[in-house]
């Protein structure tokens, strides 16, 4: 075989490889934890990365609020679910920042955080 047609084939076996990559945040069974008073940055570029999750534990009942705010005009929605998948709350706002502010019980929580278009955003849990 040549060289150019060994190239070829690899490249044959890459691509579809990488364009089927999964994204590693992209369902609730795959989120990362962001604990309490943290934030994380991350980016969604639609169709392939639509959606990240992320879930958080609250040990003690109150107040807690999820911000999330993106580094341009594309609509952010974010969701909070409870660990079982039950909705609890659900923002969306096209300037780029969506929050939610809910009385909880200690529990597991998951949020959800997509938008209309690419975008950079940084998510924090207080």
């Amino acid at each position: 075989m040549t060289r150019a047609l060994v190239i070829l084939l690899m490249m044959m076996v890459a691509v579809p490889a990488l364009a089927n990559a999964r994204d590693p945040d992209g369902s609730r069974m795959q989120a990362a934890e962001l604990k309490l008073g943290k934030s994380d940055s991350d980016r969604l570029s639609p169709p392939r990365d639509a959606v990240d999750w992320r879930f958080f534990r609250v040990k003690e009942a109150g107040n807690y609020t999820i911000d999330v705010s993106g580094k341009s005009d594309s609509g952010i929605k974010l969701q909070l679910s409870t660990a079982t998948g039950k909705s609890i709350a659900t923002e969306s706002s096209k300037g780029g920042r969506a929050s939610i502010s809910r009385k909880l019980s200690p529990g597991l929580y998951y949020f959800a955080v997509s938008a209309t278009g690419a975008t950079e955003y940084r998510v924090s849990v207080r």
